[in-house]
């Protein structure tokens, strides 16, 4: 099995810059302040989405930073169609089954009022299947490996340590 590239996003809490050049010893990461939160986004290897945010966790945890989340890379369908270089009309066939059959384009992850957010990892993974190039080759967490994480950090904030993707 290959290794892949991962990108995560990761609510933390305040950075120092001696927290960042530790970090940045083992990734390429990008640091963000909207407001009072700040999230570090890093490019990680690994063999799967969970192992991989596991080990960044750890890799965060050790500069002395605490993870509160991991931000969930949701789309619309205008995004969509930005990012794979398509028009939102040919996002709306997709989704509405009406085009590319044989692949099934994603559920929406979540609804906010009358709009759909699609979980960007879904659909990357999509549109590999349907052979529409999009990125780099940079891999996203699913759903089920969303959770997952999200699961990890859920425990690490209660208390429990290490941070592994076994359990």
């Amino acid at each position: 099995m290959s290794t892949s590239n991962f990108e995560f996003t990761f609510e933390v809490a305040e950075l120092n810059d001696t927290a960042v050049d530790a970090i940045e010893l083992h990734y390429d990461c990008v640091e963000s302040t909207h407001g009072r939160t700040t999230e570090l986004t890093l490019l990680v290897p690994g063999m799967n989405a969970t192992d991989a945010a596991s080990e960044a966790i750890n890799r965060i945890l050790a500069a002395g930073v605490t993870v509160r989340r991991l931000v969930d890379d949701l789309v619309t369908r205008t995004e969509i169609a930005e990012r794979a270089d398509v028009t939102s009309q040919a996002v709306g066939l997709w989704a509405r089954g009406e085009r590319k059959r044989g692949v099934s384009f994603p559920e929406p992850y979540v609804y906010a009022g009358s709009v759909r957010l699609w979980l960007w990892g879904e659909v990357a993974t999509y549109l590999r299947a349907a052979h529409v190039p999009i990125d780099e080759g940079v891999q996203y967490p699913g759903r089920a490996e969303t959770l997952r994480i999200a699961g990890l950090i859920a425990d690490l904030l209660a208390g429990h340590r290490p941070v592994t993707a076994a359990g």
